[in-house]
């Protein structure tokens, strides 16, 4: 595979089962092929990976030139194909080819959605994503499930036969200057800007560069360029700034004047960090059905 008017409350339904929990008020529009999306339009919702970055997000909206401050309890969606609110939704943002599947097409850029809605005061993470979970079911007639299936799993530790040699962060996460284009470096690999995390893959080398992350998201791009299953078991709580090179192992088309990277050991080996691969299962969401269509938008409050 890179924010409805229903009161989310403890009220019991039915055959007393207790109320799915719901925004307060959402639209879901579908965005005409070709539109342009509005200058300084930014997704905003406060869960997920991007928790992790929230300089990254105070950035781009300073960037952008967005003064006011954010509504947490905002979730704005804009100009997204539909692959980016069921990752949301899942949590599997970053890490989707892993732990997610479905149809070719929720990736489609040339097919957009916007999608805004409002979470309850209060509301937690976990809360909001089963909200949004809701939404998808609601108006998207998503039906899915969840499975398990034989895999490596990638288990990253300490290596206390090494020094540990990770870099605290000592500023804030930063975005790219408007214009920029990577250069190549004396292996071929792209270059990134100070600040910035990113990620490219080829087939026998990977370059991660993060800012300001923990153990516990980093570990999600090193998952993404595996695409395999990888847990963080260093104990380490820190936030890091991050640059390492390593032998993705993917069945991808050679890319002429890439000078292989070491293995993920070694390269993590370097760092004081250790890498265990074993066979494992790896829980997968299936996305078994989702229209292309939403439902009109039906619910008191919305617009």
């Amino acid at each position: 595979m890179r924010i409805c008017a229903m009161v989310f409350a403890a009220a019991v339904v039915g055959f007393g089962q207790p109320a799915a929990p719901a925004f307060e008020a959402a639209s879901v529009r579908v965005i005409q092929a070709g539109s342009p999306a509005p200058a300084n339009l930014l997704a905003e919702f406060n869960f997920g990976p991007l928790n992790e970055m929230e300089d990254v997000v105070e950035a781009a909206r300073k960037a952008a030139g967005i003064s006011e401050p954010r509504n947490p309890n905002r979730i704005l969606l804009p100009f997204v194909p539909l692959a980016f609110p069921v990752q949301l939704a899942f949590g599997t943002l970053g890490h989707e080819s892993v732990h997610l599947r479905g149809p070719d097409w929720m990736d489609d850029n040339s097919r957009l959605y916007t999608i805004e809605a409002v979470t309850p005061p209060g509301a937690t993470g976990l809360e909001a994503q089963e909200m949004l979970r809701n939404l998808l079911i609601d108006r998207f007639g998503m039906k899915f499930h969840t499975e398990s299936k034989p895999g490596e799993v990638y288990e990253i530790t300490r290596d206390e036969t090494q020094p540990l040699k990770l870099k605290e962060s000592t500023g804030p996460a930063t975005i790219a200057p408007p214009g920029f284009r990577p250069v190549r470096d004396l292996d071929g690999m792209p270059t990134f800007p100070p600040g910035v995390t990113r990620l490219a893959i080829f087939s026998t080398h990977a370059r991660l560069q993060t800012v300001n992350l923990p153990m516990s998201e980093v570990v999600k791009f090193i998952s993404s360029a595996l695409d395999a299953e990888v847990i963080d078991k260093t104990g380490l709580t820190a936030k890091y700034d991050l640059l390492l090179d390593f032998d993705p192992g993917r069945n991808l088309p050679p890319a002429p004047n890439i000078e292989p990277a070491p293995p993920l050991d070694k390269a993590l080996r370097s760092l004081g960090l250790a890498v265990t691969k074993k066979k494992g299962e790896v829980q997968v969401t299936v996305i078994d059905a989702i229209n292309k269509t939403p439902s009109e938008n039906q619910w008191l409050g919305v617009n």
